[in-house]
């Protein structure tokens, strides 16, 4: 039997069955006999080599009275630990070594990020971050998180920059904008109002900053989101659209309230002019492309017209939303 099982308490269908017949002072050959199958494929099926079928299962209830749900059930729960452990142990010390300094694991498991304990062992963390990204195997999770050319498009080059870490931020917003479920129609109409009301949350001094900046939005249709910048993303922004509204997610990275507001209203600058079917991401040492000027004009034009406010950094309270 597996080692892994045992140390999960997980064991074959077939141990149940031999301790009822056990138990029941029943031989192999007498089991046969009741289920009318040859002794040899009883010999196989209690030493693991064959699985549980629905049809042996209905004949083990009527032979030793165990119901055919808890054969099955059991059976399923076995066959999908078994699996996942041979997945696991495909591969080897140095990969697990590896996925986890690519992903950061252990930032994501200090920040809550991963349902898992720090104490955790390799397997299970990595389990639990195929997990989070909603795939099957780390062949899955570059084929679909392939910024460059499949599923995911944005707009920024590839060079230098840790596709990893990015994902796992990526991801972490997805997973706080999924909690809004009454978000409203998005008109672009509505643009140039939102941007107004935002400016004058400038000058207030009673503002809590994210929290009023996500209500402004919101009632337009525009999700928005802050989430700590994982290391090595060199992420500071990015627009993604979900469905039919758009969303801009930040990163903690801008620590005075001038930096955060120009990065904000950048990032309406591509709701208003870009192809939303792409995600936009700003990056430390990006290449500036006209779009990436254009929106820093946009920002620019916001903040430069006579509004006054106070520089200072942005606090834990700033962030209560």
């Amino acid at each position: 039997m597996n080692n892994e099982l045992k140390k999960g308490y997980i064991y074959p269908t077939s141990e149940i069955v031999k301790d009822e017949i056990g138990f029941l002072g029943m031989s192999q050959k007498e089991l046969a006999s009741r289920l009318n199958v040859s002794e040899k494929h009883i010999s196989k099926f209690l030493n693991d080599n064959v699985n549980l079928t629905i049809e042996m299962a209905i004949g083990l209830e009527k032979a030793i009275g165990i119901p055919v749900s808890t054969l099955m059930n059991y059976e399923s729960n076995y066959r999908e630990s078994l699996a996942r452990i041979n997945r696991l142990n495909e591969l080897k010390i140095e990969d697990y070594e590896k996925y986890c300094g690519l992903f950061k694991i252990d930032f994501m498991i200090k920040n809550k990020w991963l349902d898992i304990s720090p104490k955790s062992s390799k397997e299970e963390q990595l389990e639990a971050l195929l997990k989070y990204f909603g795939v099957s195997d780390f062949v899955a999770f570059y084929n679909t998180y392939n910024f460059d050319k499949k599923l995911l498009k944005c707009d920024f080059k590839l060079d230098g920059i840790k596709v990893e870490p990015l994902s796992a931020w990526l991801r972490k917003c997805e997973k706080e904008l999924e909690k809004d479920i009454d978000t409203i129609p998005f008109e672009i109409n509505n643009i140039d109002s939102c941007v107004k009301e935002l400016k004058n949350l400038l000058v207030s001094v009673e503002s809590t900053l994210f929290g009023d900046i996500k209500t402004i939005l919101n009632r337009r249709g525009i999700r928005f989101v802050v989430v700590k910048s994982i290391p090595t993303s060199q992420v500071r922004g990015a627009v993604m659209w979900i469905k039919d509204n758009p969303a801009i997610m930040l990163s903690d990275r801008f620590k005075t309230n001038d930096y955060f507001w120009f990065a904000l209203f950048h990032e309406i600058y591509h709701i208003k002019n870009y192809d939303k079917k792409n995600i936009v991401f700003e990056l430390d040492d990006q290449e500036i492309t006209d779009i990436e000027k254009q929106a820093d004009m946009y920002s620019a034009d916001q903040l430069i017209d006579g509004n006054k406010y106070k520089e200072k950094e942005i606090t834990a309270e700033d962030k209560k939303s």
